[in-house]
């Protein structure tokens, strides 16, 4: 049976511009402002234009009203991003309810408003509307600076980019723009800051994290066993050292706990599977990943599981490994397939 169609969903800018009321004033104006691509810090784009709002009933939201004055259609996503991409976008008014000359929340009497209104008659309504959003939009842009300057994950550096992805960043002791770690971005490694720093990361919290991630499920088992082969000043020499009574061992080996753990994922389609093969991207990844915490001493099994139906005949020529989920048999009577490779982040 053939599955429906996915569609799309409304982007960011076009959700903001049909629903004004689902976001607060300083969000609105900042996603715009981003969406504009400013480059001059604290200062908000000439083709932001704030309009006061003249009505005398009560506003359902910060955010009373955004269009956009565009030479071309944007009644899509597409579209929208098109005409952004051309410098089609002429003008963008919004009408704030939050800060406001005129209407129920304005500064104003409410007798001005009344007035404005009554100019609706002899269609003059639009100019005298336009004398109030001529005062008020220095006021309202020096608000909106004020905001976005009282919170710091607001605020902009001199290009233009984010200033306070630099700080979460050394929060979590990494520089910007970082070569050790190319396959994990600044952003990912500024989100998981905070954890990423702790001195203690159960498991329950880093198998979280790398669901949250990669988006495939994951289990962390910890205190996973292995052989630890000792020291030559560790072995047990009878007339020579390490022989008080219990504390004797036998053999050149012991089994730890401490110092491994075993990330289990899947069980995986077949494009997941190759994805997190050694040498793979996925692995890569995974490594950059496992290295933004404290887990310098610990090493990973990985377990990769494919799922039963991605099982399938080896054949000669088409690229198939043995032993990556490919089996000589009959895949049918075989179960889930598991490849266990070392890890060090």
């Amino acid at each position: 049976m053939q599955t429906t169609q996915w569609h799309a969903g409304p982007g960011v800018i076009r959700r903001l511009l049909d629903e004004p009321w689902q976001f607060q004033f300083g969000q609105a104006v900042y996603l715009l402002d981003r969406w504009l691509g400013r480059s001059i810090p604290f200062r908000l784009d000439r083709r932001v234009r704030f309009c006061n709002r003249v009505s005398l009933s009560f506003p359902q939201s910060e955010v009373d009203s955004i269009t956009i004055d565009a030479g071309v259609p944007i009644g899509t996503n597409a579209e929208l991003g098109r005409a952004r991409q051309q410098g089609a976008i002429v003008r963008i008014n919004v009408t704030p309810a939050v800060v406001s000359l005129l209407g129920s929340t304005g500064q104003m009497p409410f007798a001005f408003t009344r007035r404005v209104l009554a100019t609706q008659e002899n269609g003059r309504l639009e100019s005298v509307r336009a004398f109030f959003d001529m005062l008020s939009q220095r006021s309202v842009d020096l608000f909106y600076q004020a905001w976005a300057q009282a919170r710091v994950h607001y605020t902009m550096d001199a290009q233009g980019s984010d200033a306070f992805l630099p700080i979460l960043l050394a929060i979590a002791s990494m520089p910007p723009a970082r070569q050790s770690k190319p396959n994990v971005p600044d952003e990912v490694a500024a989100y998981y800051a905070a954890v990423s720093r702790s001195h203690c990361v159960p498991a329950t919290a880093l198998q979280g994290l790398l669901v949250d991630y990669f988006g495939l499920p994951f289990e962390v088992q910890p205190f996973h066993t292995e052989w630890y082969r000792l020291q030559p000043n560790e072995l047990t020499v009878l007339g020579r050292g390490n022989c008080t009574l219990g504390s004797i061992t036998l053999g050149a080996r012991q089994r730890v706990r401490g110092r491994r753990a075993r990330v289990r994922i899947g069980p995986l389609r077949r494009a997941d599977f190759d994805y997190f093969l050694p040498h793979a991207p996925g692995a890569q990844a995974l490594a950059a990943f496992l290295g933004l915490f404290k887990l310098d001493s610990m090493r990973f099994d990985v377990q990769l599981v494919l799922r039963k139906p991605d099982i399938t005949r080896l054949q000669l020529g088409c690229g198939h490994q043995l032993g990556r989920g490919y089996c000589l048999g009959r895949p049918e009577t075989a179960g889930e397939f598991s490849y266990f490779y070392e890890l060090a982040p």
